[in-house]
């Protein structure tokens, strides 16, 4: 069997407000779930659906099982012919089609309701006056067709350079897309964002002949501080022009500018003025000792700058790491 009929049964009730058909999974597997996904599957279901589960729970009941798809679509008709409809006031079934290969069946009060905000917000009329003026112009073949310049919703894009010098005005993103060789759907994020495309601006309307291109920055900027004095040696960019400077990965010193140590001798800041007693100095040359162990009164060298657990006993006790210099005898 490929294919089955199922309904949900709600427990309040004791009656079915769904009907469906489904194709089975896993034909092997002993779990009915697996079998019949679609059956116990709650996504994808409309709003009447949704509003029933809320109020109560439900039982999944498989009705019927054929291989032959035309037979469950006919007993998926019958059956909500017999419960009835409750978007159209004659039963109990949270379904919104006759059942089968249907399309979406909309009462006739819905269709009211649809067709009186329509004409409120003029959408019949700008509609018409499309229709008519594409009728008009091209007849009734429309596909392929590229839109007339001052019809609803035409904008056209004007091409900039890197240094704001105006290069050329097209009639649509294709226009543009086709000789700034980029895809469309870049240039409206590229309008909306104020950001290059290929090392093009684009603009809806003409800005003039030469304007003031402003770049957007990406990232904070990062300064490089003097820990001695607390002075700005260098500013960068980003962390990752920072990173470049210092030698290491650019979230490795995102982590050293939130936790607040100092790096290469130098402390790194998202600000110019910083209280360099909150910073703390780690250097590598320092020798790690930990605690003995409250267990088992185990002392090892670690050699790590971070807590952790006693080796000897696995002990939970996390041992406080101090640091030793090495002038002090």
């Amino acid at each position: 069997m490929t294919y089955y009929l199922y309904r949900h049964i709600r427990h309040d009730k004791d009656e079915p407000f769904y009907i469906g058909i489904g194709t089975i999974h896993a034909k092997d597997s002993k779990s009915e779930r697996n079998r019949y996904k679609r059956a116990f599957s709650s996504s994808h279901r409309n709003k009447l659906w949704r509003g029933v589960v809320k109020k109560t729970n439900f039982d999944v009941e498989i009705v019927f099982e054929s291989d032959n798809r035309d037979e469950i679509v006919r007993k998926e008709i019958e059956f909500i012919k017999l419960y009835g409809r409750k978007d159209f006031g004659n039963g109990v079934l949270c379904n919104l089609t006759d059942g089968g290969e249907g399309t979406l069946c909309v009462s006739e009060d819905v269709k009211k309701i649809i067709s009186k905000k329509n004409r409120e917000n003029g959408c019949f009329e700008r509609n018409g006056k499309w229709l008519a003026e594409r009728n008009r112009t091209f007849g009734s073949s429309w596909k392929g067709r590229r839109r007339p310049d001052g019809y609803f919703g035409y904008k056209p894009k004007y091409v900039y350079s890197q240094d704001g010098l105006f290069i050329k005005k097209f009639d649509s993103n294709i226009d543009a897309a086709e000789y700034c060789g980029v895809k469309s759907v870049s240039i409206t994020s590229g309008v909306r964002n104020n950001m290059p495309r290929n090392g093009y601006y684009f603009f809806n309307q003409y800005m003039g002949d030469v304007i003031k291109i402003e770049k957007k920055k990406r990232g904070k900027v990062v300064y490089k501080i003097d820990p001695s004095n607390g002075v700005v040696v260098a500013s960068f960019d980003s962390c990752r022009s920072a990173s470049k400077d210092c030698g290491i990965k650019d979230n490795t010193l995102c982590i050293k500018i939130s936790g607040k140590i100092i790096h290469n001798g130098f402390a790194w800041s998202y600000s110019e003025k910083i209280n360099i007693n909150e910073y703390s100095k780690l250097p590598t040359a320092f020798k790690v000792n930990e605690k003995p162990c409250v267990d088992c009164g185990g002392e090892k060298e670690l050699g790590r700058l971070y807590k952790q657990r006693c080796g000897s006993c696995n002990s939970t006790y996390r041992h406080e790491l101090y640091v030793k210099n090495k002038s002090t005898k």
